[in-house]
């Protein structure tokens, strides 16, 4: 009795340690879980709030973008004479058609969905694209923009059921600087295509990670993106009250991270920021079955191990029972009961385990299989206990064997990947540990295995490399290019499309950070490097820069980076920094394009003043001349330099015709042309502009196509382009002029942006002179750029040529190297309709007459010249400085008033007004309006009503009298 309780005492003390060893290691393997999962929880909720806050960042810069486009491109409108026709009326359905393309282009380049012209009420005056919006709410919006003096921001909004979300900007318009708007430009956006994406997009892949945009309107929450669980939802709501405990806070706009429920009921890791200048909150967040997945498996393996050692424990028991026996004979009865019981036990443990468990004798025949190798192979325990193991399948027979003879040997396999089959006959992958049986006598009666369902895990693990490879996939088919810098090593991953924007292949860029700076041009490397200082010195939240980079061909792109550190040290030091890089060179090129067109409006408007004014000094010399002509007697001494007064008036007269043609203010007088017979008319005048040592040789195309042109614009383009060969070839040399008939396909217009494929007609001028650098090339069409000395040249012959072409929708195209000469080449389209007939009034035989004439002329000279010419021809005439005046004196005169002849701009009252006031209290006054500006200018600009008798300044006395006897009709009889 005392031996069998000194067995019992120790068994209670092995016991006692055992369970102690046991407990030792579950509460250590908990403080580990608890431990690893706070500090997974906290890394997770950085990382999360890192992207956020960039996703945050990038939609603030997506919005501040999307007003910078309207305030441009609002900018641009105000500068545009077809812009302010629109709004008051008045615009041509040319006019309309440049609109049109301007929107279109705009719609285009810059991904809208939708443009438009539209009045205060909303009514679209040209619009591009679809408009998703109701005529209510563009109403509201342009009454919006209208009362704002920035662009306004229109946020998430859907008109209906069926209809998608969008955002918009509107921007106000105004005919004439500080005046009231009288439009608006609307610019509407599809966020699934350009905004979207931002939010949506994730920098490591991952099945469940998800980003939300929502913002809270009253008593309701937007989720104004697709949701992961719910992809057919658009602009889902929900009352706030759904969103309790914790999800109050991210609508209510307080930034902060947590560990709460989603939209779904589903526990989640969540960030979350405010967009700044917005009411939007984003929400990062992640499965926290995902972000613990590891951690689970690493507990779900200490579970094994704690079952392991009971296992272990109770087999120790069974020993020491079995001593005990041995020991003793009166213990027999008492140990064999013991033994059933921890039989029992281990049975219970071996079947309630997850492995599948299983023992074999030496013919390996099965000897136990617990439940958990049922659920796994597919047989039952009646099935397979005392018969041949079934799992194993034909091809790995001779290996089983060999490795079972080496467990019965005593040597122990472990965690050794094996396929067994199943009872259907599925082959499945298993991680088998295997050890020998051992008896008293120190003999093998069989051996132990027991096999781990690999299946869920390689199906997982197959699950993530195609996650992957999507990533992958993804990455490198997007636009833009990705860099991931280990700051601390100085490697980079460069993705492809980084690659690609430079010019270089897969392989032929390493994975130093060199390979990035070292390409930066030299006059932005400094300022790019600040720029990443910065943002490693927390300065700014993250790093935007756009650069300049050389490319594999030696070209230069620009660049627009942005990037952030997503990792620092515990110091503070930035550890890894990823970012984008996009191509901006084509943008960059159409703003630089933006710039010059407005420069050369610009140039155009004050050209177009100068020239007006001065066409008033010119009525005046060119007057005078032709009456000190028709006065002074054949002989006269001064008759030759009165004759070169007139002709320097005319040269003059030309001069400011260029410049009209330059500023667009005067119209041509198109008509159907054949070039050829415009050549051979100019040819002997052209060769008497050409020196003797020049070969000038034209080669004209027969059955050339007609376009329809403005002959004198034509020869005054051709005046100039021979005029800039000759001053080329001072040495002497080659000219010749071309034409030919040509078709541009789609392929060559593809290469070559302003021109448009079709029919065209192409007239070429080529010399063999000194020829022009590339600097000069970009210069050739600026106004009053020359490259001859000081007092040689205006600067405005190519620059005419330019502005001629572009009037006639037509294309220029120079190309030139030094020392090898020049071609100009114009496309001018083909025309396809019926020519006119060239109808004129004839002059009228007599121009003298009695009639009472008013004159209304703001300018003394122009006045006193007009008043001498006129009572030459024996008019009674009347005179006034201005509008008013002009009203004063005839309302005074007592006689019959027959016409009206006044300039159309003056101080006090313009001459449109005048002429309707006077005819209003003078039925039958006839009107001549006089103006340095065009007639079609005239009715364009809305100065003088279309079809009424225009007289353009300078005129002669001859121009003045034919004019006035044609409106006023012939003589009376006693005239």
């Amino acid at each position: 009795m005392q031996s069998k309780l000194h067995g019992a005492h120790g068994s209670i003390r092995l016991s006692l340690i055992l369970g102690g060893l046991i407990l030792g290691i579950g509460a250590m393997g908990y403080y580990y879980y608890a431990d690893s999962r706070a500090k997974i929880r906290k890394e997770v909720a950085g990382d999360l709030a890192s992207i956020a806050k960039e996703k945050a960042n990038l939609i603030s810069v997506w919005r501040d973008e999307r007003i910078a486009d309207a305030s441009a491109a609002a900018a641009a409108a105000a500068m545009m004479p077809s812009v302010k026709n629109l709004l008051v009326g008045h615009a041509s359905p040319a006019e309309r058609a440049v609109l049109l393309a301007w929107l279109e282009a705009l719609r285009s380049n810059y991904g809208y969905a939708h443009l438009s012209l539209a009045d205060l009420e909303g009514r679209p005056l040209i619009e591009v694209g679809r408009a998703e919006a109701t005529r209510t709410q563009l109403a509201a919006a342009a009454n919006e923009a209208a009362a704002s003096k920035t662009p306004v921001f229109r946020d998430f909004d859907a008109y209906g059921n069926e209809q998608s979300p969008h955002v918009g900007v509107s921007a106000a318009l105004a005919p004439s600087p500080g005046a009231a708007a009288r439009g608006v430009l609307l610019m509407e956006m599809d966020p699934e295509t350009h905004l979207i994406p931002l939010i949506q997009s994730w920098p490591t892949s991952s099945p469940t990670a998800e980003a939300v945009l929502l913002r809270r309107e009253g008593s309701e929450v937007v989720l104004l993106t697709q949701m992961r669980q719910q992809p057919v939802s658009k602009m889902t709501r929900a009352p706030v009250e759904r969103f309790t405990g914790k999800n109050v806070r991210p609508v209510a706009g307080v930034p902060g991270t947590g560990e709460i429920f989603d939209y779904m009921g589903v526990p989640v890791v969540v960030a979350w920021r405010m967009v700044r200048g917005t009411n939007w909150v984003v929400a990062s967040k992640v499965d926290a079955a995902e972000v613990f997945a590891p951690l689970n498996s690493q507990a779900r393996l200490l579970g094994l191990i704690l079952a392991a050692l009971v296992l272990a424990g109770a087999t120790t028991g069974i020993v020491i029972w079995r001593n005990q026996q041995a020991l003793h004979y009166e213990q027999q009865l008492e140990s064999a009961r013991a033994l059933r019981s921890a039989t029992d036990m281990l049975h219970a443990i071996v079947d309630s385990a997850p492995t599948a468990i299983m023992t074999l004798n030496p013919e390996r025949v099965v000897t136990s299989w617990n439940r958990a190798a049922e659920r796994v192979f597919g047989w039952s325990a009646e099935e397979v206990v005392g018969r041949q193991l079934p799992i194993v399948p034909a091809a790995h027979d001779s290996l089983f064997k060999m490795q079972f003879q080496q467990v019965l040997g005593g040597e122990t396999v472990e965690r050794r990947e094996v396929y067994r089959k199943r009872k259907d006959g599925v082959e499945i992958p298993l991680e088998l540990t295997a050890a020998p049986l051992r008896s008293a006598d120190g003999s093998t009666p069989g051996a132990v295995a027991l096999m781990l369902d690999l299946s869920a895990q390689k199906l997982a693990e197959g699950s993530l490399q195609e996650i992957k490879d999507r990533w992958q996939f993804a990455l490198e088919g997007a636009e833009e290019g990705v860099w991931d810098w280990n700051v601390e090593s100085g490697k980079v991953y460069y993705s492809r499309r980084w690659k690609e924007i430079l010019g270089y292949q897969e392989h032929e860029i390493s994975d130093s950070v060199e390979e990035w700076t070292g390409r930066i041009h030299p006059d932005d490397a400094a300022a790019n490097m600040e720029a990443v200082e910065r943002h490693f010195r927390r300065e700014t939240p993250a790093y935007q820069f756009e650069y300049r980079a050389r490319r594999k061909d030696g070209k230069y792109a620009w660049l627009a980076g942005r990037g952030k550190v997503i990792v620092w040290s515990d110091d503070g030091r930035p550890l890894r920094f990823v970012g984008t890089k996009v191509d901006m060179t084509h943008r960059k090129e159409l703003e630089e394009r933006l710039r010059q067109a407005q420069k050369m409006e610009s140039v155009g408007r004050l050209a177009g003043g100068v020239a007006h004014d001065f066409n008033n000094h010119l009525t005046v010399i060119e007057g005078y001349s032709e009456m000190l002509l028709s006065q002074l007697p054949e002989g006269s001494p001064y008759l030759a330099y009165v004759t070169e007064i007139r002709n320097a008036g005319q040269r003059a007269g030309l001069l400011t015709r260029q410049l009209l043609t330059f500023s667009r203010q005067q119209l041509p007088d198109t008509r159907p042309l054949n070039l050829n017979d415009v050549i051979r008319d100019l040819e002997k005048m052209l060769r008497r502009l050409i020196r003797s040592d020049i070969e000038f040789t034209t080669v004209l195309a027969p059955e050339l196509q007609t376009v329809r042109a403005d002959a004198t614009q034509i020869q005054q383009m051709l005046m100039n382009l021979v005029v800039n060969a000759r001053d080329a070839m001072q040495d002497g040399g080659k000219l010749i002029i071309e034409s030919s008939n040509v078709v541009l396909t789609e392929a060559y217009s593809s290469g070559q942006q302003p021109v448009r494929p079709g029919e065209y007609v192409l007239l070429t001028v080529s010399d063999t002179g000194c020829g022009m650098d590339e600097e000069t090339m970009r210069q050739i069409f600026e106004p009053f750029f020359t490259t001859k000395p000081s007092g040689e040249g205006t600067g405005l012959g190519l620059c005419t040529v330019f502005s001629i072409v572009q009037q006639l929708g037509g294309w220029i195209w120079p190309y030139s190297e030094p020392g090898k000469g020049s071609t100009f080449k114009v496309y001018l389209p083909v025309d396809g309709r019926p020519g006119e007939k060239d109808e004129r009034p004839a002059k009228p035989a007599q121009v003298a007459g009695t009639e009472t004439i008013l004159i209304a002329e703001d300018h003394d000279q122009v006045r006193g010249f007009s008043e001498s010419v006129l009572r030459a021809l024996g008019y009674e005439v009347l005179t006034a400085r201005d509008g008013e005046e002009a009203l004063k004196v005839a309302l005074e005169h007592t006689g019959p008033l027959h016409l009206l002849l006044t300039d159309v701009a003056m101080p006090r009252m313009n001459g449109r007004d005048l002429a309707r006031n006077l005819s209003e209290r003078k039925p039958g006054l006839k009107v001549l309006f006089i103006s340095g500006y065009t007639a079609n200018v005239m009715a364009q600009q809305d100065m003088v009503e279309a079809g009424l008798e225009f007289l353009p300044k300078p005129f002669t006395p001859d121009q003045l009298g034919d004019k006035v006897r044609s409106i006023l009709g012939p003589p009376s009889n006693g005239a």
